[in-house]
Parts: C-alpha cells; structure tokens; sequence
C-alpha cells in the first residue's frame, strides 16, 4: 500500500500539484461523523436546512443518516 498519493488539478490556465499522506489521513477522515469536521459541518447544516424537514421529524433523522454513512 502505498504512503502517499499524488493529487494534480489542472485548468487551461494553471496546473497545481501535491503529493502527501492523503491515503493514511482519508482512513480517518471515512470514518469519522462530519460533525466533527468544521467544513462537512457547516455543508450538513446546509443541506438539512435547505431540505425544510421539520426538526427532529423521522425523515430529518433518515436524511442525517445518509449524510453521515454515504461515502
């Protein structure tokens, strides 16, 4: 298994490339709730409040499981 991956976004007007310990670090980050990471936060509360499901309904509750165990 490798320890690094490397990670090129290109555009026609720049290219921009990494290589690091993404593989050692994205194991952690699958398996964690993305409540406890600040960016998937704030993207989970936005997509619940933009669904308009009344809170603490059960289909609030079926959507938040979705957004925590999808991959």
């Amino acid at each position: 298994m490798p320890a690094g991956l490397s990670i090129t976004i290109s555009s026609s007007t720049s290219r921009l490339s990494s290589t690091g310990p993404f593989v050692l670090a994205f194991g952690r980050l699958k398996s964690s709730s993305p409540f406890t990471i600040p960016v998937l936060r704030r993207k989970v509360a936005t997509v619940l409040e933009r669904a308009g499901l009344p809170k603490y309904s059960h289909d609030q509750k079926a959507l938040l499981n979705i957004l925590e165990t999808f991959p």
